[in-house]
């Protein structure tokens, strides 16, 4: 049987959301109001990758309401980063979902959430989350570990880097 926890509740200092939602609030402001993304803003706004700070903010639809939640992802110098999904709840804004990791990518599926992180060992770690009614929680979590030797390609994928004898080239 899963544990319950209670539902998340409203950030304090946080703007309230708009007749848009979340569309219309200043996502560093959000951010800002949760205690948890804080440490990971305080060098600004991304301009380029590779650097540190707060990455441009992306609206999705992740809880099927048809109105898009907020993500937003912080980078710091080290290579850690942090991400957060950010819905309405009553007239205030709460945090859905809150993970860090290292070179983290996420992407969206659906109405579900991918985010991928890069662990030291060489893995690739993937975190599927759908929204569960109160949070966006996990559904799938995979470690995939990159192949190395001879017969693998540049990508890692163990497919042979060159062709087989008695074979030519395929397009």
């Amino acid at each position: 049987m899963g544990r319950q926890e209670p539902a998340p509740t409203p950030l304090k200092n946080a703007p309230e959301p708009g007749p848009d939602g979340l569309v219309g609030v200043d996502p560093a402001q959000v951010a800002r109001a949760d205690p948890r993304m804080r440490p990971y803003l305080g060098k600004g706004s991304l301009q380029e990758p590779g650097r540190a700070g707060m990455r441009p903010p992306v609206h999705r639809d992740l809880t099927g309401d048809g109105k898009p939640e907020l993500i937003v992802a912080a980078d710091t110098a080290t290579g850690r980063s942090a991400l957060s999904v950010y819905a309405v709840a009553g007239d205030g804004i709460v945090s859905v979902l809150f993970t860090i990791g290292r070179q983290l990518a996420a992407e969206t599926i659906g109405n579900d959430l991918l985010v991928r992180i890069a662990a030291d060992d060489g893995s690739e770690q993937a975190v599927r989350y759908h929204w569960d009614g109160h949070r966006m929680t996990v559904v799938n979590d995979e470690r995939r570990f990159r192949k190395s030797g001879p017969d693998c390609d540049a990508e890692g994928t163990g497919a042979a880097s060159r062709p087989a004898e008695g074979r030519g080239k395929t397009p």
